[in-house]
C-alpha cells in the first residue's frame, strides 16, 4: 500500500505526480490530501485497491473514472446522490465496469425510489449475510440489503446503512452470497 499526502496537508495533490514512472508501482494507493471538487481522476494505472479520504466528488463519471482501473474503490467523503448511484448501477448492469469487485462511498443524499429508477426488476432483497473482506483486511458489511444481477448472471449486493450515510457494494461469487 502506497500512502500519498497527509491529513494535515492542505495542499491540493496531483495524481499525476504519483504516477509518474519515477515512483514505485503498488497494488493499493490512498490518498490522504483533499482534491479539488472538480478534478478529473483519470488514472493511468490499474490498482487492487484505491482509497481517496478527501473529495467531495459528486457525478457518477467522477466514480467511474476510479472504477474502471481499480477493484475496490473507497471515498470517504462525496456529494455523490440517487441520480448519480443510479448511473452508476446502470453501467455496472451493462458490463462497462467488469473489474471492479467492491465500492464503498458515503452518501451526500439517497432516496431508493431515485436510484431504483429504470432497474426496479433488476433489484431483489436479501436477507443472507454477506460481508466484503477487501485488500487491507477490512470487512465490509453488504447485508441485509439489495442484490442486483447482470444478464450475464453476475450478482451484486448491497446495503446502505443511513446513520453513517455509507452505500458498500460488492460483486458476490457464489449464489451463497460469498465474495
Amino acid at each position: 500500500m502506497t500512502y500519498f499526502g497527509n491529513k494535515d496537508d492542505e495542499r491540493f495533490w496531483q495524481v499525476t505526480n504519483y504516477e509518474r514512472d519515477c515512483y514505485i508501482k503498488s497494488n493499493g494507493v490512498q490518498f490522504c490530501n483533499r482534491f479539488p471538487v472538480v478534478y478529473d481522476f483519470g488514472l493511468k494505472r490499474d490498482y487492487e485497491y484505491v482509497r481517496v479520504k478527501k473529495w467531495k466528488c459528486r457525478e457518477s463519471e467522477d466514480v467511474l473514472k476510479i472504477a474502471r482501473r481499480s477493484k475496490e474503490v473507497i471515498l470517504d467523503e462525496s456529494e455523490f446522490m440517487s441520480r448519480s448511484l443510479n448511473d452508476f448501477f446502470n453501467h455496472w448492469l451493462e458490463n462497462r465496469i467488469e473489474e471492479l469487485k467492491f465500492l464503498s462511498i458515503r452518501m451526500f443524499y439517497y432516496t431508493e425510489n431515485l436510484v431504483f429508477r429504470g432497474i426496479e426488476n433488476r433489484i431483489l432483497d436479501t436477507t443472507k449475510e454477506v460481508n466484503y473482506k477487501s485488500y487491507t483486511g477490512e470487512l465490509y458489511r453488504l447485508s441485509p440489503g439489495k442484490r442486483l444481477r447482470r444478464d450475464d448472471g453476475v450478482i451484486a449486493s448491497f446495503y446502505f446503512d443511513p446513520n453513517t450515510k455509507i452505500l458498500n457494494f460488492g460483486v458476490v461469487t457464489d449464489n451463497n452470497g460469498n465474495k
